[in-house]
C-alpha cells in the first residue's frame, strides 16, 4: 500500500512537470522556417513566407502605430511583444506578439472596444473648450458641452457625438479597482510608446511609462453618466501612476501605484524611453524634453527586485538638463535608447547623435556624431544585437545623404554600412519597420508593408 501511495505521488509529480514543460512551449517552430533561419550567414537577409495557417488579419501582422517602432523580446516565448497607439486612428489597447520560428502573429489581448480614434475630438479638444467656457462663468454640464463651437462646426460631430460616443462610452467604459479602463480591464484611447516601453524579464511584464491612457477620461465620463466631477474623483484612486503593465502570462494589463513616502519618478514627458537592463535586474528610465510645461528631464533607476526607485544624477551630480542642454553629453527627447550587456552602457541614438552612459560609473558622454544618420523614436528602429556587441539601425525613408540600413560598433565608436546579401530592408509607405533582435536565432526581426524581414550581422 504504502509502495502505491509512492508510485501515485511520483506520477502526479511527472504530470505536472509534463504539464509544466508543455506551458513553456507556448508555440511550435516551423521546420521551413528554421531552415531558412539556419541558412543565412554573414550580412545576410531573407524574407519570410506569409504564413497561410493564419487569417488574414494575422497573416499580415499587428498594424505598425506612428511613434510606436519597438518591439520587446520575451525570452519566456521567445516572441515579440507590441503595443502602442497612432496619433489619430488606430487608437487600440490590444498586445501582439510576434513568434519567429512559428511565423506567427498572436493577440494576447485583443482590442477592447475597437479603435478609439472617434474619442479624440471629444474627450482632448472638447473637454479643453469646455474648461475655458467653464472659467468665463458657463456651468459644467452636458448642455454647455453640446452648444460648443467644436461640436457644432459641422452636422456630423453632434451626431457622432451622439449615435457613437455616448453609446460606446455607456458600454465600454468603467471605473474599477479605483481606475478607469475598458470593460475588459485595458487602457482607453492609448497614444504613442515613442521608446518608452520595455520588457521586465524579473518580474515578467510589460512596462508603458507614458502614453497608456490618453487623456484623462474623468470630464467626460462625468458628462455622459449626469454626474459631477468630483463625484467621479472619489471612485478613482490618486496613486495610480501613468504606467500601464501588461502581463502576457495572464494577458491583463493593470496600472502602477506610487508609493506613499519612496522616491518615484513622475512620468511627465512625451518621448521618454525606458530599457530594461537584465543582467542587472534594472530599468533605466530617461526624459529630455520641452514637449510639456515646464520641461521634463530626469532619469531614474529601478530595482526590479527591491521594487525601489532612484533618482540619478549623472557626471558628479549634474542634472539631465545641464548634460543634455548646456554640456551637450547626453541625448534630447525622441531618441532611441539601448542597452550592451558586454560593456555594460545604455548607448543613446538621436539625431546624428550618439550617447554612452555606463551604468556603473553613472557617466554619460557622447561618442560619436554622423550626419548620415537621423535617429528618431518614430523613424527608425534600432535594435542591440548581443551576439555581436553592435547596434543595428533600419530606417522607413530617407531623404539627402541619409542612409536606411547601418550598423554601429560600439568598440569602433562609428557607424558601418554592410552590404546585404539577399532581399533589401522593405520599404514601408509610413512606420512599419518595428522590430527586434532574437537573441536565440541570432537575426534582427522587421515588420514592414505586411512581410517579415530577417537579417543576421555576423554568425
Amino acid at each position: 500500500m504504502k509502495q502505491l501511495k509512492i508510485n501515485v505521488v511520483i506520477f502526479l509529480l511527472l504530470l505536472l512537470q509534463g504539464l509544466h514543460s508543455e506551458d513553456k512551449k507556448v508555440y511550435q517552430d516551423d521546420p521551413k522556417i528554421l531552415a531558412i533561419l539556419n541558412k543565412l550567414g554573414d550580412s545576410s537577409s531573407a524574407r519570410l513566407p506569409k504564413n497561410l495557417k493564419q487569417n488574414e488579419y494575422l497573416r499580415k501582422g499587428k498594424r505598425t502605430n506612428d511613434y510606436s517602432m519597438k518591439m520587446l523580446y520575451n525570452p519566456d516565448t521567445q516572441g515579440g511583444l507590441y503595443v502602442g497607439g497612432n496619433h489619430n486612428n488606430n487608437r487600440r489597447n490590444d498586445c501582439y506578439e510576434y513568434h519567429l520560428g512559428s511565423n506567427s502573429w498572436n493577440a494576447l489581448f485583443p482590442a477592447d472596444g475597437g479603435d478609439h480614434y472617434f474619442l479624440k475630438s471629444f474627450i482632448m479638444y472638447g473637454i479643453r473648450e469646455l474648461n475655458q467656457q467653464v472659467k468665463k462663468g458657463k456651468p459644467f454640464n452636458m448642455e454647455t458641452f453640446r452648444g460648443l463651437s467644436r461640436l457644432n462646426k459641422t452636422p456630423k460631430t453632434l451626431k457622432l457625438f451622439d449615435e457613437k460616443v455616448i453609446p460606446w462610452w455607456k458600454k465600454n467604459v468603467v471605473i474599477k479597482d479605483g481606475m478607469f479602463q475598458t470593460s475588459k480591464g485595458g487602457p482607453i484611447m492609448p497614444s504613442h510608446t515613442w521608446d518608452g516601453v520595455c520588457y521586465d524579464q524579473t518580474n515578467k511584464q510589460l512596462i508603458w511609462t507614458s502614453g497608456g491612457q490618453g487623456s484623462n477620461p474623468a470630464p467626460l465620463h462625468a458628462l455622459i453618466n449626469n454626474t459631477t466631477k468630483d463625484e467621479v474623483y472619489k471612485k478613482l484612486n490618486p496613486k495610480y501612476s501613468p504606467m500601464w503593465i501588461f502581463s502576457p502570462g495572464t494577458k491583463k494589463w493593470s496600472r502602477d501605484i506610487r508609493p506613499d513616502k519612496k522616491p518615484y519618478p513622475k512620468f511627465r514627458g512625451m518621448g521618454q524611453s525606458v530599457t530594461y537592463i537584465h543582467d542587472l535586474k534594472i530599468i533605466l528610465w530617461y526624459v529630455a524634453v520641452d514637449n510639456v510645461s515646464p520641461g521634463a528631464y530626469d532619469m531614474w533607476k529601478f530595482d526590479c527586485v527591491k521594487k525601489t526607485w532612484k533618482q540619478l544624477k549623472p557626471n558628479g551630480g549634474k542634472s539631465i538638463r545641464q548634460l543634455s542642454v548646456k554640456d551637450k553629453l547626453a541625448p534630447r527627447g525622441e531618441g532611441v535608447l539601448r542597452y550592451s550587456t558586454k560593456t555594460k552602457k545604455l548607448v543613446a541614438f538621436q539625431g546624428a547623435n550618439v550617447y554612452a552612459y555606463d551604468v556603473g560609473a553613472n557617466v554619460w558622454a557622447k561618442i560619436c556624431e554622423d550626419k548620415r544618420i537621423d535617429a528618431h523614436d518614430a523613424k527608425v528602429a534600432i535594435d542591440y544585437d548581443s551576439k555581436n556587441d553592435v547596434f543595428i539601425y533600419s530606417r522607413r525613408k530617407i531623404k539627402g545623404e541619409l542612409v536606411r540600413f547601418a550598423v554601429f560598433s560600439l568598440e569602433q565608436k562609428k557607424w558601418l554600412t554592410p552590404t546585404i546579401t539577399g532581399p533589401a530592408l522593405p520599404k514601408p509607405k509610413w512606420s512599419e519597420l518595428k522590430g527586434y533582435y532574437h537573441p536565440v536565432h541570432n537575426v534582427l526581426v522587421r515588420h514592414g508593408n505586411q512581410d517579415i524581414w530577417v537579417y543576421r550581422y555576423k554568425k
